[in-house]
């Protein structure tokens, strides 16, 4: 899954953000250069870099895979409320063959 966003007003970048569909390792570029790799843990993780070399910005990308909050924040303002919309119909479908692999293995041991 890759999601693309851009900062700035007069000094634009460019941020990508690459994690891929299996595995934790997110990726992120700020104009095609890596600022951060980061292996996540299962729930929940922050990470902070800062873009720009006349105008600054502060970028801050929070990802929570219990609640499927994929956020980013511009020096503290909420910028792209979901990073990958596509994450939250990958995870409702495995929610929906986890709930019928259940009722079905109930179903069984009555």
């Amino acid at each position: 899954m890759i999601t693309t966003f851009q900062v700035g007003n007069n000094e634009k970048h460019r941020v990508e953000v690459v994690q891929p569909f299996i595995g934790r390792k997110m990726i992120v570029k700020v104009d095609d250069t890596v600022v951060a790799e980061h292996v996540s843990p299962p729930q929940s993780f922050v990470v902070r870099f800062s873009c720009g070399k006349e105008e600054v910005h502060q970028i801050e990308l929070s990802i929570n895979y219990v609640t499927f909050k994929y956020e980013a924040y511009l020096d503290g303002k909420i910028i792209v409320g979901c990073l990958f919309p596509q994450a939250a119909a990958y995870n409702a479908l495995g929610i929906a063959i986890m709930a019928l692999v259940l009722s079905l293995w109930s179903f069984f041991l009555r």
